[in-house]
């Protein structure tokens, strides 16, 4: 028996689910809220992404609910907020803000009117103090009347309030007690100079803090002199949903990133936004992200590697037992195994890169370059790729998602270790040092994360005399 385990490597696809127990009624919403979080950034992406973003992806993550980043270029056809339950777009002046044409801060009418729309339909915005302020001509809409109000600001209707700019100065900023238990000190002790900031004014705040049915006051700023108390952060319903407002975005950003708090308070946060979305729901959940995804799959991969005879001796061993088995190949694999597994109906081929390159030292146009070079080499439409040496790049990623690619098996996922890849394997997030931050639809196959050797030692590459009897009793492994 001559092994093969030198490029043998098992994949194991998990995607999350359960079996639905109950019979669906028609008025029931299965679906875990989905989250699309809006960054700055030009066309591409460009621009500085905080650790807010990422601890919000994670904290969701955690909920069961996986998060899309996109920037504000997806508010310019409001049936791309169809698929979303939260959005959440926190900013604040000058802060990781960027070209006016996608700015947090300068919006249009057009894309506050969307937001507006799908917030009555049911969806949960989750917005920072200046979202939408000024228009994107850079007027000031609260010069224009002293405050931001359904009169010039669409979502004035939503926020349910008008807002005015108001000086904290000597303000300190605490919960209320709905989260008194969950954030029992002050973010802010006191406020030592003067600082404007648009909150609901005095005759609104009041009725705010009564037992209004339409607001709920989760932050207040309150005057250490004075006693005099305004909401910092509450939410309101509007029509079927509710935005949630922060006069003061920093309290989602954490300490590491100019924010007012740690991971685990801002997380607290998510999971009260999350309940927002999820209501008083008590029946079972699946998750399936994947469109027609399977509870599980088992998929037997091999990378290129051996003679001819190697090759149809394990492939044909293996037919019995399996209709499904993926070969990555390079320009160089011998092409008598090429044209022998394209004539086998239980193999197919998939790309590994022209010259089995390391993808993290070369630029876009050459990652381009390997990847479509090797489909013209062989003639062959691939739909999956693996990085060689397990080591993708951004700039790989982003190629794979421009050819069409259906899937990645490159990320080696073991969250009892580490983080990497995504918690679903599905909407691949992809980051650059430079702030270049993108969403993938690629699904993300997960090779196991020991090799042949850690199976067997050794003797599985080195060992001469390694008779057949003793290669049955390792492969039980």
């Amino acid at each position: 028996m001559k092994p093969l385990i030198s490029f043998l490597l098992l994949i194991l696809i998990l995607f999350s689910g359960c079996r639905k127990t109950v019979p669906e009624p028609p008025d029931y919403d299965y679906r875990i809220p989905r989250v699309l979080f809006l960054t700055t950034g030009d066309g591409r992406g460009e621009g500085t992404v905080s650790d807010g973003a990422i601890v919000a992806l994670q904290a969701f993550n955690r909920l069961g609910a996986f998060v899309r980043f996109e920037n504000r270029s997806i508010l310019w056809n409001g049936k791309n907020l169809d698929q979303y339950d939260i959005i959440v777009a926190p900013t604040l002046y000058g802060y990781h803000d960027a070209d006016r044409l996608y700015s947090l801060t300068y919006m249009d009418d057009r894309e506050l009117t969307i937001l507006k729309n799908w917030v009555k339909k049911g969806g949960i915005l989750v917005s920072g103090e200046n979202f939408g302020r000024n228009t994107t001509d850079g007027t000031d809409r609260v010069t224009i009347t002293g405050e931001l109000s359904e009169k010039n600001w669409v979502l004035g209707t939503v926020i349910g309030t008008p807002l005015q700019e108001i000086d904290v100065k000597n303000f300190r900023l605490s919960a209320t007690e709905t989260l008194a238990e969950d954030f029992p000190n002050p973010l802010i002790m006191k406020v030592s100079s003067s600082g404007y900031i648009l909150l609901p004014p005095r005759g609104s705040a009041e009725k705010m803090f009564g037992d209004s049915l339409e607001f709920q006051v989760w932050f207040k700023w309150q005057n250490t002199k004075t006693g005099t108390v305004y909401p910092a952060v509450f939410s309101h319903t509007y029509g079927k949903g509710q935005m949630v407002y922060f006069t003061v975005s920093r309290i989602l950003h954490p300490a590491l990133d100019g924010g007012l708090s740690g991971t685990l308070l801002i997380e607290k946060l998510y999971r009260r936004i999350y309940q927002l979305a999820m209501g008083e729901r008590r029946y079972p959940i699946y998750l399936n992200p994947w469109p027609g995804a399977a509870q599980a799959a088992l998929i037997l991969t091999f990378d290129d590697g051996g003679t001819p005879e190697e090759y149809k001796y394990a492939f044909t061993s293996l037919f019995p037992y399996l209709n499904h088995i993926s070969l990555f190949i390079t320009g160089h694999t011998p092409a008598e195994v090429v044209e022998w597994c394209k004539n086998q109906p239980q193999i197919q081929l998939e790309n590994r890169s022209l010259n089995h390159s390391r993808f993290r030292e070369l630029d876009y146009l050459t990652t381009r370059k390997e990847i479509q070079l090797n489909e013209l080499e062989h003639h062959t439409r691939f739909t999956a790729f693996r990085f060689p040496y397990f080591m993708n790049s951004f700039w790989g990623m982003l190629v794979l998602e421009e050819s069409g690619y259906l899937c990645d098996s490159s990320i080696p996922v073991d969250h009892t270790r580490f983080y990497g890849g995504g918690i679903f394997p599905y909407n691949i997030p992809i980051f650059r040092p430079s702030g270049l931050i993108k969403t993938l639809n690629l699904l993300e196959i997960s090779p196991l994360q020991h090799d042949d050797r850690y199976l067997y030692g050794e003797k599985a590459t080195g060992e001469k005399n390694y008779p057949e009897f003793r290669q049955k009793r390792d492969a039980t492994r």
